[in-house]
């Protein structure tokens, strides 16, 4: 396995206090929250999670797996995200949504990916979901096949 102390420290600070809403409102852009809108009720949220895929490529280097949304998509068109999305009545939890999303959006075999823990949820007001940023590692490389997300 590379690099096991960052793996290691990685996996310490997930278990620590995470500085959550705070941290998001602080540094969040002004019209995130309009002032002339209603705020949304986040308890409607829909329950999601998205994926830190952090891995090793063949140059010793780490790095995260991203992906291009679809341009006709009806929300984040053509940005640049994460693999993951909404939590299907088939999943265990957070953390099996955020594999089966990494799974359909990249083709790959998550079997052998290791979920480090758990950033603080944050809720997109666009889509009207509450997401789970996790962290994990495949300790090797993986081959990516990327599918347009939706």
């Amino acid at each position: 396995m590379p690099y096991p102390s960052l793996i290691a420290r990685l996996a310490a600070s997930l278990l620590q206090t995470l500085p959550g809403a705070q941290a998001h409102q602080r540094l969040s852009p002004a019209l995130r929250f309009p002032p002339h809108l209603p705020m949304p009720d986040q308890r409607k949220a829909r329950q999601s999670a998205v994926l830190l895929l952090l891995y090793p490529s063949i140059d010793a280097q780490w790095h995260i797996a991203l992906m291009q949304r679809n341009p006709n998509s009806r929300h984040h068109a053509a940005q640049i995200s994460l693999p993951g999305g909404g939590i299907e009545p088939q999943d265990a939890d957070l953390n099996a949504t955020a594999l089966r999303e990494t799974a359909e959006e990249f083709g790959i075999d998550t079997g052998s990916i290791q979920v480090l823990g758990a950033l603080s949820p944050i809720y997109i007001p666009v889509s009207n979901a509450a997401y789970s940023p996790l962290w994990a590692i495949a300790h090797n490389a993986p081959i990516l096949y990327p599918t347009r997300a939706k």
